[in-house]
């Protein structure tokens, strides 16, 4: 073999379309939190100078209390700030100078950080099981859609997106024309262009209607417990219909998208195999939910802050049109997550095979986004316009309208995303229902 070496370093053009991207985003929640803070303490500040001396003692106390209370606001906001702060530099790193310039040569790959001057990241050739061409993995498939995945013997795989390099290309053909590794896998593409939107729906319909009494048995089961989980809450039992509800609910859910999926592959399933196929998928399912909420979090934190913040009508207007859609996208970019892991056993990241349906049909996926940020639109509206005691009767009211909704949404939305996905080149129907490679 002939030595060589042949570097790719990062494209400009991605990088300050990506970097302006940034600043709008982050940049516009720092400065907000900044005026935040700088207001709250000037507000400590003038409420110190102009203390009055002459008070009564029980005034004196109302007088202290009012300025804990300004104390507290200045540290929340100074403490927000300085998270938002240390968040914003961690993901710019990861986004932007992570990896600045990739090299190739004779004996390996290498991956050069910030500084540029040493490899931060080696990957040997004589060490590579294989490599694969697919989508990204994790977050770097929010920005970037082809990959190297790398595949080692000793150490777990890593994902080097492509569109980051110059010439990304010649990467590829490099590593084929000089056969260096031994097996290269190409996923195949998944699309859904050969069929407009309200054809799956209409077709998603039709398949409830025709399998009404397993999708109904099924959809009772969650139905019936998420109902007494939500009359018995405030009863010393209240512990068992939780614990139920949470076992069955996701067993249901399981065993539905795993009828939905086999069905689609004209393997008609009965109940009892439905729910006997669960078995091993329990944890995959709970843990994909867990993932959901978790990116969810941050947005729930967010919000209050800016709904209890101080500043204008019209600057919390635009914090909350940019945070709204920062939701939608992490809405829209997990929500194939716990289907995936219902119909799936393999030990591939959630997030690869995600990335890879969802580049595929995001578009499909659009109306039911749409339609769960409507309901939480609504809540949101009732939350606003209520104090807190009515807030808690319209809660109960309002999760009982929600169980009854899903009892017919979970059904339809399996049926009509399992007849999107049940084609998709990398799934399998059968015993196992396990990821498959294309080569």
């Amino acid at each position: 073999m002939v030595a060589y070496k042949k570097s790719y370093t990062f494209k400009k053009k991605i990088n300050r379309t990506y970097l302006i991207l940034f600043i709008i985003i982050f940049g516009s929640f720092f400065v907000f939190t900044l005026m935040e803070t700088i207001n709250s303490s000037k507000a400590l500040s003038n409420y110190q100078e102009n203390e009055i001396e002459s008070l009564e003692v029980d005034q004196n106390d109302l007088w202290d209390s009012e300025e804990h209370d300004l104390s507290r606001s200045y540290q929340f906001d100074l403490t927000v700030t300085i998270l938002l702060m240390l968040f914003s530099v961690t993901i710019y790193f990861i986004i932007f100078h992570s990896k600045k310039k990739l090299q190739i040569d004779d004996k390996g790959m290498y991956i050069y950080g910030i500084t540029g001057n040493k490899y931060t990241e080696s990957y040997l050739w004589d060490t590579i099981d294989y490599i694969e061409i697919a989508y990204s993995q994790g977050l770097s498939s929010m920005f970037f859609e082809k990959s190297l995945i790398i595949h080692e013997i000793s150490r777990p795989s890593v994902c080097v997106p492509l569109e980051k390099f110059e010439n990304e290309g010649q990467i590829v053909d490099i590593i084929e024309s000089n056969q260096l590794v031994d097996k290269i896998v190409r996923r195949e593409e998944f699309s859904t262009k050969d069929k407009p939107l309200m054809a799956y729906f209409s077709e998603a319909v039709l398949h409830f209607k025709n399998n009404l009494l397993i999708y109904l048995s099924l959809s009772s089961i969650i139905l019936v417990f998420a109902s007494l989980n939500n009359l018995l809450n405030d009863t010393p039992i209240s512990i068992i219909p939780a614990v139920a509800s949470f076992y069955f609910g996701i067993k249901a859910n399981i065993a539905m998208n795993i009828f939905s999926f086999e069905s689609f592959n004209n393997n008609q399933l009965s109940f009892n195999e439905s729910w006997e196929k669960t078995k091993g998928n329990f944890w995959r399912y709970f843990t994909a939910t867990f993932i959901q909420g978790l990116f969810q979090v941050p947005f729930y934190f967010l919000g209050l802050y800016l709904y209890w913040s101080s500043g204008s009508v019209l600057a919390k207007g635009i914090m909350f049109t940019i945070l709204g859609g920062l939701y939608s996208m992490s809405v829209l970019w997990l929500f194939l997550l716990p289907y995936i892991a219902s119909i799936t056993s393999s030990e591939k990241s959630f997030f690869s095979i995600n990335s890879s349906l969802l580049k595929g049909s995001y578009i499909k996926m659009i109306p039911l986004v749409v339609f769960e940020l409507a309901r939480i639109a609504v809540f949101i509206n009732v939350f606003v316009r209520n104090d807190f005691t009515t807030l808690v009767n319209v809660t109960d009211s309002y999760m009982l309208i929600n169980v009854a909704i899903d009892f017919v949404k979970i059904p339809l939305y399996s049926a009509y995303i399992m007849n999107i996905i049940h084609k998709a080149p990398f799934l399998e129907a059968g015993e196992k229902n396990s990821v498959k490679e294309a080569i």
